[in-house]
């Protein structure tokens, strides 16, 4: 895709955001929000009209305006706020969308001559993932995002049999990343909740296939370290069961998408590691 029309993208979604926060029940506090919102779709239209070049060098004020305006939904006085919610959803829509513009910086770098070499076109983006509980896939996995280690087979292709889950992330999905209480890093002493009512027993390995966003997703190993079984009673006060995976076997790339989304999203606690 062309970087005005994901500008274009990008701006409709962060437009969508802006009238989210100016229903009729929302506090005055959430005006505040859009202030850098409302600057970050200013710099969104000049890129829609911009030379790429010009266009890829305006997505990081854009980046951080939408990090800004994200982190003031996510203070604790707008969780739970319906307007915040909404317009939670289509801020991370739009800083994907960004993020996918700032990434063809990488798909094109400056020759000795100072012009960009021919690259191969970014992927179309998939369906955005939505925050519901992630269902369960017994579909076999398809290609497998290649693991960390240099050379090294995709898991789909060496464990043809795991079980494949999907797990949705959102910006207020019950799928979440968690972490333990004394480390910040989500692959080596957390993982991954995905919430379901299909909840596979503690050991199983899995194929977890991972969806975030603007698009981005990825599939790695990773095994069941714990469950969360919530009596149907229980529901109703915001509980969800499901699993927590311990992330064994991600790419880099992978890695990097967490590391992404947990900067923009806190990561659930877990000291039952």
């Amino acid at each position: 895709m062309k970087i005005a029309a994901l500008a274009r993208t990008a701006r409709q979604s962060l437009g969508q955001g802006l009238q989210a926060l100016q229903v009729g029940d929302a506090p005055e506090r959430l005006l505040a929000v859009a202030q850098p919102l409302a600057k970050a779709m200013g710099m969104l239209v000049e890129m829609e009209v911009a030379a790429p070049a010009l266009a890829r060098k305006g997505a990081d004020p854009v980046l951080a305006a939408l990090r800004e305006g994200l982190g003031l939904l996510q203070l604790p006085e707008n969780v739970g706020l319906s307007a915040a919610q909404a317009a939670m959803e289509h801020v991370a829509e739009a800083l994907g969308v960004v993020h996918e513009i700032a990434k063809t910086r990488e798909l094109e770098p400056q020759g000795a001559a100072g012009k960009p070499h021919r690259a191969n076109p970014p992927k179309a983006p998939v369906a955005s993932a939505v925050a519901q509980p992630a269902a369960v896939a017994t579909r076999s996995a398809a290609a497998v995002a290649a693991p960390a280690v240099p050379g090294a087979t995709p898991v789909a292709a060496r464990d043809p049999g795991l079980r494949a889950i999907e797990a949705a992330l959102g910006a207020h999905s019950a799928t979440n990343f968690y972490k333990g209480l004394a480390s910040g890093d989500v692959v080596a002493s957390g993982g991954l909740f995905v919430a379901t009512y299909q909840v596979p027993p503690v050991g199983q390995e899995l194929l977890l296939k991972v969806s975030m966003p603007g698009g981005y997703e990825f599939e790695a190993k990773g095994v069941v370290a714990w469950t969360r079984d919530v009596p149907p009673s229980s529901t109703a006060s915001g509980a969800t069961p499901g699993f927590g995976a311990q992330l064994r076997e991600v790419s880099d790339e992978g890695r990097g998408l967490i590391q992404r989304y947990v900067r923009n999203r806190e990561p659930l606690f877990h000291d039952d590691l």
